[in-house]
């Protein structure tokens, strides 16, 4: 989960590619799974099955490990845009 500092991250910046990540500070969880150092949480998993489901993939995950920092609100994707949690509760209440 990113912090809503972390909207480059989301491709809304106007970055691309290998650009959107220059700069970031990255370390490797359990399973050596790429985790960016600053995000807010982290569900560590090993994928256990893949269900397909039209131009998707539904992924079963085992946990095998959990991290939570404290920090901002996360970012959130909320009716076409980008937000914080709490500006998106905001207008009404309700997310």
């Amino acid at each position: 989960m990113f912090a809503c500092s972390a909207v480059r991250f989301a491709g809304r910046d106007g970055f691309e590619g290998a650009a959107r990540y220059a700069g970031a500070q990255w370390t490797t969880v359990l399973t050596g799974t790429p985790l960016l150092v600053h995000g807010l949480a982290c569900l560590d998993c090993e994928v256990e099955e893949m269900l397909p489901r039209y131009d998707h993939r539904i992924i079963i995950g085992r946990v095998r490990d959990v991290s939570v920092s404290p920090g901002p609100f996360p970012l959130v994707y909320w009716q076409g845009d980008y937000h914080s949690f709490a500006r998106a509760a905001g207008s009404n209440g309700a997310v």
